[in-house]
Formats: C-alpha cells, structure tokens, sequence
C-alpha cells in the first residue's frame, strides 16, 4: 500500500487524497489552517484497516503546489497520547468519590486542621485570593457586619470580641480560612507551630 513521503509535492490536497484511495485507503477526514484569509496549511486524515493504520498527513503550500510536511501514524484502537492523556483524567474524574463534588478540584467540605493559625495574621495579607470564596460563609457574616458598621467599627475589629465566631473564619471576608482544609503539616511545619 502506498505512503506519501515527507517533502513529497501534489497539485492540490484533491490530488494527493486521490492518490490515496487509489492505492486503498479510505478518507476520513480533513481541513485547512487559516491566516488572513491565506491556507496556511492542509491535513488529510486516511484509514486502512487492512492495515490496521491511520495517517495524518500534515500539507502546506509551496509554489502553487502542496507539499507533505509532516505524517502522522497511529494504530487503528490504540488511542493516541493525547487521546490516552484525556481519558486517564476523565477516568480519574469520574471515580471521584460523590462526597467530593465532581468538578470541584478543592476540599472545601473536610476539615484537616482546624486549629492552625490564620496565616494572614503573619503575612499581613491573605495567600489565598479568590480561592477564599469556594469555602463556607455563614450566616453571621452579614449580622456583624451590620453589628460592625452600627457601632462604627471595622468587621475585623468587631470579631475580636468574638473568639467563638472567628476560630476559623476569616474576619474579613467571612468565609472559613482555607488553611485549615488545604494544610499540609510536615516535619519543619509541625516543629515551627510547636516552638513559642
């Protein structure tokens, strides 16, 4: 069965996929890149299952002419790395387990460490962004936040009276500090909480 070579040059896309039905194998498939309005490039995608093969035959054009640029071979059946690579990861997403949430690439349901530190306390700033609003806020949020303005006070400032409330909330945002579902305590981790 006949195979174009690479840097082998056809009238046309129309031409080369002739060649190929003529020598057996069966059309599949095929387009044109686009750029400004100009064909950039051409593929034509062939299967034999005689042979068990599909080819993927990369064109671009030269002088008027096409000109095979790259080919492309896989096996009838076997899926193609990126084929595979998809599948791994739908496969993965599908035996989730229900309790996590399919979708939801954070645990933002199962409580690791509930008595870490924030650590905006230490860094003056929250390391967490937007990520924050994928966990909990609870109801209390908008009363003091009332309460907060009603006695002129910033919410954070309010909260301090509070300790029951902000155990593991963020006092500015309201929301659950991601720290306490995300931690991860290694060795350095735990002798750096333990130490005054």
């Amino acid at each position: 069965m006949w195979l174009p070579t690479i840097g082998e040059e056809f009238k046309d896309r129309d031409a080369l996929e002739k060649k190929l039905r003529r020598s057996g194998w069966e059309f599949e498939g095929g387009g044109s890149s686009l750029r400004d309005g100009q064909i950039i490039g051409q593929d034509v995608e062939v299967i034999s299952t005689h042979l068990g093969l599909r080819l993927v035959i990369d064109l671009i054009p030269d002088n008027g002419q096409v000109r095979v640029e790259c080919l492309k071979r896989t096996l009838l059946g076997v899926p193609s790395a990126e084929e595979a690579a998809e599948e791994a990861v739908a496969s993965f997403i599908d035996n989730l387990p229900d309790t996590v949430g399919r979708g939801m690439w954070v645990n933002n349901k199962y409580l690791r460490h509930p008595h870490l530190p924030h650590p905006c306390d230490t860094l003056n700033y929250c390391p967490y962004g937007q990520l924050v609003e994928v966990y909990p806020l609870h109801a209390w949020y908008g009363d003091a936040k009332k309460a907060a303005k009603a006695e002129g006070k910033r919410l954070r400032e309010y909260l301090k009276g509070h300790p029951e409330i902000t155990a593991r909330d963020c006092g500015l945002y309201g929301h659950e500090c991601p720290v306490h579902y995300l931690a991860e305590i290694d060795k350095e981790a735990k002798e750096a909480l333990e130490t005054p």
